[in-house]
């Protein structure tokens, strides 16, 4: 096997990891963390299930704000080399080309 392709593998796999590692942790984070002041504050109100469901949603909603963003960046990280040798290296600041 080529050097220059495992040390590219290696690599890749590495930029991979940490950019869906990295994200994730900080998400899951912030997620369980916004789970127990929910629950905590949910036990000293009046009305708890609504508090729950308020704290659900912006949640879940942040989790699928980052977790869009995630996946548009790595789409974009695969697409732009394509992009780059068919249509030059200043491709994605030619909207023009793009739209093609």
């Amino acid at each position: 096997m080529n050097t220059e392709l495992a040390d590219n593998v290696v690599t890749g796999w590495a930029i991979d990891f940490a950019l869906g590692f990295g994200p994730g942790l900080a998400l899951s984070t912030i997620f369980f963390a916004g789970l127990a002041l929910g629950i905590r504050a949910a036990r000293t109100s009046g009305r708890p299930t609504a508090l729950l469901i308020v704290s659900a949603v912006t949640r879940i909603a942040l989790l699928i704000g980052v977790a869009l963003e995630v996946i548009v960046t790595g789409i974009e990280a695969q697409i732009a080399p394509i992009t780059r040798r068919r249509y030059g290296c200043n491709a994605e600041l030619r909207s023009d080309v793009l739209s093609k």
